[in-house]
């Protein structure tokens, strides 16, 4: 049983495929978590595992953790929005757009936030939501814009982003932010088969580039 913050779901199943390659009749209960829910259930031995935020909230007493990659963040907008033909976009600027976000209790929105404030900027989304799908409906019907980490390009293939897509995604700079994000499972000598198995996979996760994991930055992961 895994417990993933949102926005890691893209990178999932190179963990979940690598560790089935070595034991092909494993099965997952992959579950939707904020990073605080991670870490309490962790606690409460409800979840084996999970991958969530490590350089910038308190592990559960007695975790470890093992890096996967640094997220980075773009905007995501339509083909036919105003900034859609723009190389990179300053925070600032897209603090001036109509916006749709997660919602305040992800930790996600919390460092989305805090680099519109490093920005002098303090948007007002019109629309607040725990579901990365509804966000991209919005973006995609409603013609609003969203912040998202990029790995959700890689998601959607050519036919959504790219010049013949009907997506864009944007970087952002000025702040150019990123956070590590990566595997975390309680301290257990000996480590069970699978969480062991595991904890190579992420190891290897780690040492490969980004994008082979669908991660299209190729920044080191830096603590």
């Amino acid at each position: 049983t895994l417990g993933v913050i949102p926005s890691a779901m893209p990178c999932l199943p190179t963990l979940t495929g690598a560790l089935r390659e070595r034991y092909p009749r494993v099965g997952f209960e992959i579950l939707s978590r904020t990073s605080r829910q991670i870490a309490r259930e962790l606690g409460e031995f409800t979840l084996d595992a999970g991958v969530t935020y490590l350089d910038d909230e308190p592990l559960e007493t007695g975790a470890e953790a093992w890096p996967l990659y640094r997220e980075r963040f773009r905007l995501f907008l339509r083909a036919d929005h105003a900034l859609a033909d723009r190389a990179e976009i300053r925070w600032a600027e897209a603090a001036r757009h109509a916006l749709v976000a997660l919602t305040p209790d992800m930790r996600n929105r919390r460092i989305i936030d805090a680099a519109f404030e490093a920005a002098g900027a303090t948007p007002r989304p019109m629309i607040d939501s725990n579901s990365i799908v509804a966000l991209l409906a919005h973006v995609r019907r409603g013609g609003a814009a969203c912040v998202l980490p990029e790995v959700f390009v890689t998601l959607f293939g050519d036919a959504g982003f790219g010049e013949s897509g009907e997506l864009r995604a944007i970087p952002l700079v000025e702040p150019d932010i990123g956070h590590v994000v990566g595997l975390v499972a309680l301290a257990q000598k000996p480590r069970p088969a699978l969480l062991a198995a595991l904890v190579e996979v992420a190891a290897d996760f780690e040492a490969t580039p980004r994008h082979a994991h669908g991660c299209p930055s190729t920044a080191p992961i830096t603590r």
